[in-house]
């Protein structure tokens, strides 16, 4: 069964660490690297999903799962937030291929990934080796909050 796509109003969060920051305080490239031979999509979370209009109840909510699932929320670390319809068309328009990316509602269980993540979600349709892609999405970063709250 195909994951659930998200809507193109709606945002996802990326968790960055320190080390994926500019000293500008926007993530760079880095933060939106695939890992090669560990991932298929690029870990984020749908934040409509943990509120349906409030960020800062979405922000809570994502803090908590974090926590929950074993995360030290360092005060360096940052939260990216990126609108899905924004990030797909400033992809698309720019990767020199038309790269179309996807956004789905990839949910995490206890019973099948070990860790509980309902809102876990997956930016994929690009490999570990491109760059460019990551610096795109790094690009279309609309907002950035601590992730320690």
């Amino acid at each position: 069964m195909e994951p659930a796509v998200i809507p193109d109003p709606d945002h996802v969060a990326r968790h960055c660490s320190a080390t994926k920051m500019k000293q500008d305080g926007t993530p760079s490239g880095t933060a939106f690297q695939l890992r090669a031979g560990k991932d298929v999509s690029l870990s984020v979370n749908w934040l409509e999903f943990l509120h349906p209009d409030e960020r800062g109840l979405q922000l809570g909510a994502l803090r908590a799962t974090y926590r929950a699932k074993g995360f030290d929320l360092r005060p360096t670390a940052r939260f990216a937030v990126l609108n899905v319809g924004e990030l797909r068309t400033h992809v698309t328009q720019r990767s020199g291929d038309g790269r179309i990316l996807k956004v789905q509602h990839e949910p995490l269980t206890k019973a099948t990934d070990g860790i509980d993540d309902p809102s876990h979600a997956g930016i994929s349709g690009y490999g570990p080796d491109e760059d460019v892609i990551a610096d795109l999405l790094a690009q279309a970063v609309k907002e950035v909050h601590p992730a320690r709250g």
